[in-house]
């Protein structure tokens, strides 16, 4: 009878130890992914301008790919002219490590958004989209 105790006792503590390290790494995941969230909007990567251009937002942000989404070369199969916005819908966050907006010397932006994944690119940008075009982006320099 000692025995089978033991046994059960060793089972039944082994359990416990898998589902608290199963807990904690759900925990972990899930945190990972609640920053995550859905932008829809524009990007423009050229030699002039980069940047992503939310939809109803008024400023953009430069954009990163950290889920190795391919989306530079999107991009680049589907613009025709410079600095044509190519509307995309896509999974990432923002940061506040922006990088290079007007021209890769220029002025950085003050946010990144980090994108994991990529679902919608087309070329043509949604009317009811409300973004702002590029030409009409407002910059101001210090000094």
């Amino acid at each position: 009878m000692k025995t089978q105790q033991l046994w059960y006792y060793i089972t039944f503590s082994s359990l416990a130890v898998v589902l608290l390290i199963s807990a904690y790494f759900l925990h972990l995941e899930r945190d990972f992914v609640s920053d995550h969230r859905t932008f829809k909007g524009y990007i423009v990567n050229d030699e002039e301008l980069s940047g992503f251009f939310e939809c109803g937002g008024k400023i953009g942000v430069s954009f990163t790919d950290a889920g190795k989404t391919g989306i530079y070369k999107e991009y680049s199969a589907r613009k025709v002219k410079l600095r044509e916005p190519i509307y995309v819908e896509v999974v990432g966050r923002i940061t506040d490590d922006g990088g290079s907006g007007w021209g890769m010397a220029g002025e950085p932006w003050d946010q990144n958004l980090e994108i994991f994944e990529l679902h919608r690119v087309e070329r043509l940008l949604p009317v009811a989209c409300g973004a702002r075009p590029p030409i009409e982006l407002e910059t101001t320099y210090e000094g």
